[in-house]
């Protein structure tokens, strides 16, 4: 009987591993689309007090607010999805975690509490 020693090391990235830049790429596109959305949805002139009033007649306004609104959801799911893939591949010292997941979760986050603000 032939005794086979296996060698531990990782010869490359795994479909996970590889999962994880992935979900970093698709909430950052993700991201900049909800930018480009929120940045046509209401004017930079838009003053507070005129708020209310500019925005009852403005319906495709409120539908990209809340497109964006559902997008940024999506974000953070992928984003948190992403960051506990990762952390069930942090084994080793040298494993780093997604600084871009957990940026792009931070941003999502802040983004959907400033838009259910607003």
């Amino acid at each position: 009987m032939k005794i086979v020693i296996r060698d531990h090391k990782r010869t490359g990235a795994d479909r996970l591993s590889r999962s994880i830049s992935y979900f970093a790429a698709i909430s950052w596109l993700i991201i900049f689309v909800v930018f480009a959305m929120l940045s046509t949805a209401r004017s930079p002139q838009e003053l507070f007090v005129y708020r209310n009033i500019s925005r009852m007649g403005d319906r495709s306004a409120d539908m990209l607010m809340r497109f964006a609104l559902v997008l940024l959801i999506i974000v953070l799911a992928i984003s948190i999805m992403g960051i506990v893939f990762n952390a069930s591949r942090h084994r080793r010292k040298t494993d780093r975690y997604s600084k871009a997941l957990i940026i792009s979760a931070v941003l999502s986050l802040m983004a959907i509490v400033v838009l259910y603000i607003l």
